[in-house]
């Protein structure tokens, strides 16, 4: 980042110049005044032709000289004043700027001299975005780190096994290549979830938005993880109403896909889903529901944050990467909807994706 040399001081000669000139038009008006007032005036009123304006008593010259120094002193003190209450803000967001620029996020500015509105307001807006931006910077350290961590151990099995193929620790057989294929589907679905996920947070995601039958995505998407739902030992029950959207419907069905995948690798215990899809009066609804171990009450304001989980261990050996819940939520935002976590009427989880139904409807 540049660093802004030079900007407390040219603000401070800038407001430095600006005081002088108030200072000489104060003063040379208030001369002027007193003049004008006390001597030319009743001269116009009592005109004496033979008495010249400028033959002043020395009593006059005592009265104009002190009139002037007066106004002097209170133009300059009226200056300082003024140039106080707009150079030392300024001048405190000058020195925090140049903090921030050579790395220190936590520098804020303060002030002790009470500012005008702009210059008020300027600290306030300064330090926000100061705020901002460290909570930016925290973001990103976090989601560093929970790439690195969530990477580490599919490249971690991928080298061992290939290693152990190279040294003969391990014969070559159909099962340990779809072992390495399956390792190698985790990476590709992590750096395809980051990828959605970047793109979102952009506003780059693109659509190619259409006419969309939310009941004919869910029943395409069911037929392709059927078998997965079957070999976990999860019964399928669904109530698919037509209602039609205007939305990608790739992304529909990865988001759904999703929500089952969910469903696959942590609700499996329960032995059911059900697949609804809704319409409202703005909005088409699809919904799950299942008979898992549900959410915690403490965890559904965070079940669509990126890298989240339940619970850990468990989501982990379930080759979890806590990124599916947020694909679903940035696919849902990237439509203008949103995604939502409901609470279930029994036990388990109800997840439900809500897609507006205005563009159609005007």
């Amino acid at each position: 980042m540049r660093q802004p040399r030079g900007l407390s001081s040219q603000i401070t000669v800038w407001m430095v110049s600006v005081s002088a000139i108030s200072l000489v038009i104060l003063v040379v008006g208030w001369t002027a005044t007193y003049a004008i007032v006390s001597k030319i005036a009743p001269k116009l009123i009592q005109f004496d032709p033979n008495e010249s304006w400028w033959q002043f008593s020395l009593t006059d010259w005592i009265a104009f000289a002190g009139s002037g120094c007066l106004g002097f002193l209170i133009a300059m003190f009226a200056s300082i004043a003024l140039a106080r209450r707009i150079v030392l803000p300024v001048s405190a967001v000058a020195s925090a700027a140049r903090q921030v620029a050579q790395g220190n996020l936590s520098a804020r500015a303060s002030c002790s001299a009470p500012g005008f509105g702009e210059t008020a307001g300027l600290i306030g807006d300064f330090n926000r975005m100061a705020t901002q931006l460290a909570a930016y910077e925290t973001e990103m350290r976090t989601w560093n780190s929970a790439i690195a961590h969530e990477l580490r151990t599919p490249l971690t099995i991928l080298r061992g096994r290939l290693q152990g193929l190279y040294d003969d620790v391990f014969e070559i057989d159909k099962g340990m290549v779809l072992n390495l294929i399956q390792h190698v589907d985790g990476l590709t679905r992590i750096v395809e979830d980051l990828r959605t996920l970047s793109l979102a947070e952009a506003g780059r995601l693109e659509l190619l938005l259409g006419t969309v039958d939310l009941a004919s995505e869910a029943k395409a998407v069911l037929a392709m993880v059927g078998p997965d739902l079957a070999a976990a030992g999860v019964s399928t029950e669904v109530d698919l109403r037509g209602v039609v959207v205007l939305a990608d419907s790739a992304r529909i069905r990865q988001a759904l896909l999703a929500l089952l995948d969910n469903v696959v690798r942590y609700a499996s215990d329960g032995r059911w889903v059900r697949v609804e899809t809704r319409a409202s009066a703005t909005e088409g609804l699809i919904r799950v529901i299942d008979r898992g171990p549900g959410l915690p009450a403490d965890f559904s304001t965070r079940a669509f944050d990126a890298f989240t989980r339940a619970d850990e261990s468990r989501s982990r050996a379930g080759g979890g990467t806590g990124l599916g819940l947020a694909v679903v939520q940035a696919i849902a935002r990237s439509h203008g909807g949103t995604a939502r976590s409901l609470t279930a009427i029994d036990r388990g989880a109800v997840f439900e994706i809500a897609i507006p139904r205005q563009q159609l409807l005007m």
